[in-house]
């Protein structure tokens, strides 16, 4: 017997600055709906604008059998609230939570009275298996990739195993959800060539070993097939008009030739598209031969995530980059007319007032188009979050406390007005370069819609 299967997306207003597609639950929706046959729902409340109380309604609406709810960590506050009044409300829905916050802290979000089951990580294998238990009265306790309550305690089944082949994997249900609605929303890197965008993934994980970063996929690099990514790209194309792809992977360029093997395909494709890569590639083997390719195939902007100039702080937090090298890498992306943002963190571990400094030289003196700086922030879960707690820090688990660009947690070396003093400084430095304004200002696209937002976001960073 089928399930009726809601997915929401969990929104919390004051921490939102942008809104792209939901492709987790858009692929375990494809997923239940191809291997067994479940009636499935998506609700976006970030999309929608709607509260809690209005998601209550919409799911009674809707009168599902299991609710399956996704989140980040500072969206923790309002899945307690949710699942609290669905409970009230529909005493007997399974109501299973995934996404990078239970991926996170699942021996403390297990104790979740009001939940039942968390899925780990890769979701699409574990929750297909929980929704058939639930529909044929198995067992909740042993699958792989979980996390529930047991005896009053957290029962947590590690994974061993990820999707092998992505190709198997059925392609995202895009018909599930509100296509037109994110056309008009903020997206991520707040730049556009076109209104009609789509988020597309072709490969997950990254095989580098970064202390501040979470290993939700794994830690091996797992491709598509260059024909599965072209066939995606083509019925978007054709099926729903989207001229724009944001690919979204951690390390699209690592394989080489893959890489120019799908750049190669699209720009013979003769599709009228364009790509953006807002989470970045790796700066370090990119070169000129990867620039021309991905410029043919109509890449507009791309980003490069630098997080410090000081060779010392590189290998602490394990990226190794070759700066020199990438100082070259951004020039040539210049010169093809490629956008390009890099992203910067302040605050590492004993990171000096100088090794700051040296950072922010290296971002004003680049021919970055436009760049950010987080704060570094010890996330549960990384190799980051132990370094500070062998530092004797106190990290705070506060969902509230997740925000990028101020922590609650200082592990550098000069005290927090000076670290603040030279984020500051940086926005300062870097944007009110004429020669870079007009540089990025010749290739911005939709400058009229663009500038007014952009213009506020550097007000907010600049003088906080």
């Amino acid at each position: 017997m089928a399930k009726k299967v809601l997915l929401i997306r969990l929104s919390r207003p004051s921490f939102e600055l942008t809104v792209v597609p939901p492709l987790g639950p858009m692929y375990l929706a494809s997923a239940l709906r191809t291997w067994g046959n479940h009636t499935v729902a998506i609700y976006d409340m970030k999309v929608e604008g709607d509260s809690v109380e209005k998601a209550v309604k919409k799911t009674l609406e809707f009168a599902p059998d299991i609710v399956g709810i996704s989140l980040m960590s500072f969206e923790a506050p309002i899945m307690t609230e949710l699942a609290s009044k669905l409970r009230q409300v529909l005493p007997d829905v399974s109501i299973v939570a995934g996404g990078p916050h239970p991926s996170t802290f699942p021996q403390d979000i297990a104790l979740d009275n009001n939940i039942d089951i968390f899925v780990l990580g890769e979701g699409e294998t574990a929750f297909a298996t929980i929704v058939e238990r639930l529909d044929g009265g198995g067992p909740l306790e042993d699958i792989e990739g979980t996390a529930l309550r047991l005896n009053g305690q957290a029962k947590i089944n590690p994974r061993s195993n990820f999707i092998t082949d992505l190709d198997t994997l059925p392609f995202p249900a895009w018909d599930l959800i509100p296509l037109e609605k994110y056309f008009n929303m903020p997206r991520m890197g707040n730049i556009f060539m076109h209104k009609e965008f789509m988020t597309i993934f072709t490969s997950r994980s990254c095989p580098f070993r970064c202390v501040y970063c979470h290993k939700i996929f794994g830690k091996g690099f797992r491709p598509r097939s260059a024909d599965s990514v072209l066939e995606e790209i083509k019925l978007l194309y054709t099926n729903y008009n989207i001229k724009e792809f944001m690919i979204m992977d951690d390390c699209f360029n690592l394989q080489k030739k893959r890489a120019h093997e799908i750049l190669a395909r699209i720009a013979s494709s003769g599709m009228d598209i364009c790509l953006r890569f807002p989470n970045g590639m790796r700066a370090d083997i990119l070169d000129r031969d990867m620039i021309i390719a991905l410029k043919d195939a109509h890449t507009f902007a791309t980003c490069v995530a630098i997080e410090t100039a000081s060779p010392r702080l590189q290998q602490l937090i394990k990226k190794n980059l070759k700066l020199d090298h990438v100082f070259d890498v951004i020039r040539l992306t210049d010169e093809m007319k490629i956008m390009t943002h890099g992203f910067f963190m302040i605050g590492f571990p004993t990171e000096t007032k100088e090794e700051m400094q040296a950072t922010i030289d290296y971002a004003v003196n680049s021919k970055l188009h436009s760049a950010a700086m987080f704060r570094v922030t010890p996330f549960k879960g990384t190799e980051l979050h132990q370094m500070a707690l062998d530092m004797g820090y106190n990290v705070s688990d506060d969902p509230d406390s997740f925000e990028i660009y101020k922590t609650h947690v200082n592990l550098s070396a000069e005290p927090e007005e000076e670290v603040t003093r030279l984020q500051n400084i940086f926005y300062r430095r870097f944007y009110l370069d004429p020669f870079r304004q007009l540089r990025f200002i010749r290739l911005m696209p939709n400058k009229a819609q663009t500038i007014p937002r952009l213009a506020k976001i550097f007000f907010s960073r600049a003088f906080r």
